[in-house]
């Protein structure tokens, strides 16, 4: 997916630092999150990701999350819940 007018790398830029900001910032308040809004914020970072990589219907997320070495959500998760606790 592209934007008329503005380069693939500037769309590839731009949707990367929203999708950081919409996964990162609010991490210590998603333990108390349900599966359902867990898996809505996942969908989204899925979407983001696809679009800015143009990955075809047929490539799975897991693949594009590791070739970008982008954690999941869940991934996410976890690892914010056991460094909050030590």
């Amino acid at each position: 997916m592209t934007l008329p007018g503005i380069e693939p790398a500037t769309f590839r830029f731009v949707a990367q630092h929203l999708n950081h900001c919409a996964t990162a910032v609010p991490i210590p308040l998603w333990g108390t999150a349900s599966n359902s809004n867990s898996e809505v914020l996942q969908r989204y970072q899925n979407k983001v990701l696809r679009a800015t990589e143009n990955a075809p219907w047929y490539i799975c997320n897991e693949v594009i999350h590791a070739d970008l070495k982008v954690p999941t959500i869940r991934e996410l998760q976890h690892s914010a819940s056991s460094t909050e606790i030590k």
